[in-house]
């Protein structure tokens, strides 16, 4: 049976678009307005979504419905899941909440006209909504909305409107405290968490047929990729770096999140049922590497063909607003240009057959943006071929079918490019 989810995308709505594309497949996608966007699923389950990084919710669709409805649906559904008992205690009553997606409507006056019709029909609850507008996901999660599915949702997309709960919001908090509790050296930039969860993603596209591809990062930095890849339940996951410093933070970040998450999964095992991920088996490994070697210093007792790359390539110099000039940007182009050239000369002797997702840098100065672009000469004389991150028909990809990520105040942001060596030559 498939249930349509509509996805709320964050706020690059293209790097949301292209993971849930990569996850899903576009077969099941039914088409999006930019701030939602709407698939057909056989078997979604909501632990999936937290193995998102670019969607901030997850909705089941129930129905198309009229407006003057909403209030009577909600009421129904709280009856089938909650019939009343004889005496309620302010602990047992039902919370409640009111999301609306595409118009203008009163979410605190319909959610206090449900309440009161929820007490005529005899089960007390309490409405989360404080204004006319949708909660935060902190109160989605302190009030347990993903567990009870009482978070009802009102929904307009291409002119039709819909009712839904809320199955799963995007959780600030793991992030926050997978992010902080790395060990860091602060004079290097870190790959964003829900960047490096979208990266992987987007390198397990079932259309690629790589789905089932552990993950290697040959510039692992402070390990950010391998652990949301642990996260994500990925079993084998390789590192490298060129620094031994960089090797053993990685090392020691990696293997302190695998061993919080390993306790937490026999807590899930005592508590309740069967963990959703083997964090028993999972493997994880991190050795020295200059990347520019590849091909002739990969361990030996390692089969790269296993893997996908997902990597943050090097952004070399951290530049701000006052230090960034032209000048500059042509000296680091030219350190990239030597790293990346040797790099995946390196992967084609080895005949590396799967997929690649990697960032780039890009800078901006003065309101124009200078790109790598040889790039695309170390790709072709390399044999290597660009895949798009979105079907070529939608927006957001730039003319060399990438996407970018870069915060308001950054000067260095990061170009997202996945891609493969030509069938002909693996």
């Amino acid at each position: 049976m498939f249930h349509t989810i509509a996805f709320i995308l964050g706020r690059e709505d293209a790097l949301s678009l292209a993971e849930l594309i990569a996850r899903y497949g576009e077969a099941s996608f039914r088409g999006s307005d930019g701030k939602i966007a709407f698939f057909d699923l056989p078997d979604f389950q909501k632990y999936e979504f937290h193995q998102l990084g670019w969607s901030i919710r997850a909705i089941r669709i129930l129905r198309p419905i009229a407006i003057t409805d909403f209030r009577d649906a909600v009421v129904a559904d709280i009856q089938e899941k909650y019939p009343p008992t004889s005496e309620w205690e302010e602990s047992q009553k039902i919370r409640f909440a009111i999301g609306v997606y595409g118009r203008d409507f009163s979410q605190f006056e319909s959610g206090m006209h449900i309440k009161k019709m929820l007490g005529n029909a005899g089960i007390a609850s309490r409405l989360v909504n404080r204004a006319n507008e949708n909660i935060v996901s902190a109160v989605f999660k302190e009030e347990k909305l993903g567990r009870s599915e009482t978070e009802y949702v009102l929904l307009t997309f291409r002119g039709e409107t819909f009712f839904g709960v809320t199955l799963a919001c995007q959780d600030i908090d793991s992030y926050t405290r997978r992010d902080m509790g790395k060990t860091r050296d602060m004079d290097i930039g870190m790959l964003p968490p829900k960047l490096a969860q979208m990266m992987i993603n987007i390198a397990r596209d079932t259309t690629y047929g790589s789905i089932e591809k552990w993950i290697y990062d040959p510039f692992i930095g402070l390990g950010t990729v391998a652990i949301e890849a642990m996260h994500m339940g990925v079993g084998k996951i390789l590192g490298s770096d060129i620094q031994n410093d960089m090797v053993s933070l990685a090392q020691k970040n990696g293997s302190a999140f695998l061993a919080k998450e390993k306790a937490w999964q026999e807590t899930i095992k005592s508590r309740w049922n069967t963990p959703k991920k083997d964090t028993e088996s999972m493997r994880f490994h991190v050795f020295s590497l200059d990347s520019r070697h590849i091909s002739e210093k990969f361990p030996t007792e390692e089969n790269l063909d296993e893997y996908a790359i997902v990597s943050e390539g090097y952004l070399w110099e951290i530049m701000r607003k006052e230090d960034i000039s032209l000048e500059k940007i042509r000296k680091e182009q030219r350190k990239i240009e030597s790293l990346y050239r040797d790099f995946f000369y390196g992967l084609r002797q080895m005949a590396f057959p799967n997929l690649i997702v990697m960032t780039f840098p890009f800078w901006n100065i003065r309101e124009s943006s200078y790109f790598f672009t040889e790039l695309d000469v170390i790709l072709r004389d390399n044999s290597f071929e660009t895949i798009p991150l979105l079907p070529t028909a939608y927006t957001g990809l730039t003319a060399r079918w990438t996407l970018l990520h870069k915060r308001p105040w950054q000067q260095v942001g990061r170009e997202i490019w996945r891609g493969r060596l030509r069938k002909s030559h693996e």
